[in-house]
């Protein structure tokens, strides 16, 4: 990697490698915060992300851009150049100070830990019941991400068979299919399936649905 840096690279050269790099950062940064985008994945759109986290990004990833395609410029002033090398690691360290130090939150643990009075040693079917399991005591059914297994089980009859439940785990942008009431008891319908609706969790950025399933199909 050092051998690369030392290497001279024309001028010209360059700024046609800096402004290739500028066109990928800005389609990325586009990209990353397009709701389409993660639309398609079934995510939701994280439109919750801090301005200020995304535009640090971005200003790193320029930074980063110039330094690496003029190097021998800031080699001219090499103790000024490490410093704004070092600046760009600021934002970094303030995310990660804030989010797993200052302001960490248990929202997803204490949600779970709710509901386990409901559906501890119950099965639960659909979405990430492995990770569900823990702080609820949950059964988990299958894997959501095996796709290929999950295409040819029949939800209705693993309901039944199990009397499982279901956390659906929604973005607030993105609940187009979730026009329930939601209150304790109220009969809904969710990918087919009928469903007594139990209780509603509000996490920071999504919310948990937790639903009974209900024999009377």
């Amino acid at each position: 990697m050092m051998t690369w840096l030392k290497h001279k690279v024309k001028l010209p050269i360059s700024i046609f490698l800096i402004v290739i790099s500028l066109f990928l950062i800005y389609y990325n940064d586009k990209l990353n915060n397009s709701p389409e985008y993660w639309a398609g994945f079934g995510y939701g759109y994280y439109e919750n992300v801090n301005q200020f986290i995304r535009l640090s990004g971005v200003c790193i990833a320029v930074v980063f851009t110039f330094c690496l395609f003029i190097y021998n410029l800031f080699s001219k002033i090499e103790s000024k150049g490490r410093i704004l090398v070092l600046l760009c690691f600021i934002p970094s360290f303030v995310l990660l100070t804030q989010q797993f130090f200052i302001s960490r939150t248990y929202f997803s643990k204490n949600a779970l830990m709710s509901m386990r009075s409901e559906i501890s040693n119950k099965y639960v079917v659909q979405q990430y019941t492995h990770s569900f399991q823990f702080y609820s005591n949950s059964i988990p059914t299958f894997s959501f991400y095996d796709r290929a297994s999950a295409a040819k089980i029949d939800l209705k009859k693993l309901y039944a068979k199990v009397s499982g439940y279901a956390i659906i785990k929604a973005f607030r942008n993105d609940n187009k299919n979730i026009v329930w009431k939601k209150y304790n008891g109220e009969s809904v319908k969710f990918n087919g399936v009928n469903f007594i609706f139990v209780k509603e969790y509000k996490l920071r950025y999504y919310d948990y649905f937790l639903l009974k399933y209900n024999e009377k199909q």
